[in-house]
């Protein structure tokens, strides 16, 4: 039983992921998406309510990527960033290496951080162009979404350092 709420609960997110993704006016067409995805993040220091310069690093995986080229079937990246981070806000910028599932590879650098915190959960942007590999000049934007379960966390001295939630990655036309 635990399985199966575990599915539902994976479906409304990821529901939930799409129709946020969707209100976003992108000027250029998807040329690839990824929509199932994993994704998990470390904060050192921890978040906590206090806002304070935090190094963030992330990994990713995604599977059933379709698009163009059509031999891609799933990619995984890795991102590191820094900037002020807190529980309730957060001030961003890094960059990351998609490893497309076809061996290539894209490397994106500059990528800016957004976060909303609608109804508790929180929903993360994060938006570059390809500098180098596979999609060059290219936007990538990838979406993770992440219950808010640890609430008290950032009341500690320690904070929340690692988090995980469901993900989109999609690289959108020139």
């Amino acid at each position: 039983m635990r399985i199966h709420q575990g599915f539902q609960v994976a479906a409304v997110l990821v529901g939930m992921v799409a129709a946020l993704t969707a209100t976003g006016a992108h000027a250029a067409p998807t040329v690839l998406t990824c929509p199932l995805g994993v994704t998990k993040a470390h904060y050192e220091p921890g978040m906590t309510l206090q806002s304070k310069p935090t190094t963030v690093t992330s990994q990713g995986l995604f599977a059933l990527c379709s698009g163009i080229p059509a031999d891609i079937g799933s990619a995984e990246f890795d991102y590191t960033a820094k900037g002020n981070v807190a529980c309730t806000a957060s001030s961003i910028t890094g960059g990351f290496k998609v490893k497309w599932g076809n061996g290539q590879t894209s490397t994106v650098a500059n990528a800016q951080v957004t976060t909303a915190r609608p109804q508790g959960l929180v929903v993360s942007t994060v938006t570059g162009k390809v500098t180098e590999g596979l999609f060059l000049g290219q936007e990538v934007v990838h979406t993770v979404t992440l219950l808010q379960s640890n609430l008290l966390g950032c009341e500690t001295t320690r904070g929340v350092t690692d988090v995980s939630g469901l993900s989109t990655l999609t690289v959108l036309g020139l």
